[in-house]
């Protein structure tokens, strides 16, 4: 791994480790003692050899219906998100004394010696999900990749042409979510990656 820069600190992390970093975004804190403010996160995950967009995402998802109390899927669509392949999740479950709600783009991230994806999460109380999710929806429309995507070889199927940055499948999710009146109230699940 190349010298990792953020902001005002850089530093060498070791060659052969792969960088897991997340970041978060969010509006004002909550106030002590108050429902989570909602919160965008990114973070790179390693892709094991041989898994897609597809299996992370139907293995996380088995995962998470045994670890969260009330857990309940709301949607599993496939898509593109930066003319990438991408998985959008949104579910709810228990937290406390609170419903809450998240929404986690898996996206194919990058292949060679380190495959990975990208995860953009929103999650929020389900009380505050409506309000949030057009703020999500522009965020995964601005999504830009450096690099065209190229599937794997072995399991090589035609490149995804450039389009629009999130496709017309995970667009009109977004919005009926957005428009949503039973959306109201959910907290944070960890990340896909921070399971390690």
């Amino acid at each position: 791994m190349a010298r990792y820069s953020h902001q005002d600190i850089s530093f060498d992390p070791p060659h052969t480790w792969f960088e897991s970093t997340v970041a978060r975004f969010h509006g004002k804190p909550a106030p002590p003692g108050a429902p989570p403010a909602p919160c965008i996160t990114m973070e790179h995950e390693p892709l094991a050899r041989g898994m897609t967009v597809r299996t992370h995402a139907a293995q996380w998802i088995e995962e998470l219906e045994k670890t969260l109390r009330g857990f309940k899927l709301m949607n599993r669509d496939e898509t593109t998100i930066g003319g990438r392949p991408a998985i959008l999740v949104r579910f709810r479950f228990d937290q406390d004394k609170s419903t809450m709600e998240q929404v986690v783009a898996m996206i194919a991230g990058g292949s060679g010696p380190q495959p990975h994806l990208v995860v953009l999460s929103l999650g929020c109380p389900w009380s505050a999900m409506q309000a949030s999710m057009p703020v999500f929806r522009k965020v995964l429309e601005s999504v830009r990749f450096e690099q065209p995507w190229q599937a794997e070889p072995a399991t090589a199927k035609p490149s995804t042409p450039p389009g629009p940055a999130l496709s017309p499948t995970a667009s009109k999710h977004l919005v009926a979510a957005a428009r949503a009146p039973d959306l109201i109230e959910m907290p944070m699940v960890p990340m896909p990656g921070s399971r390690r």
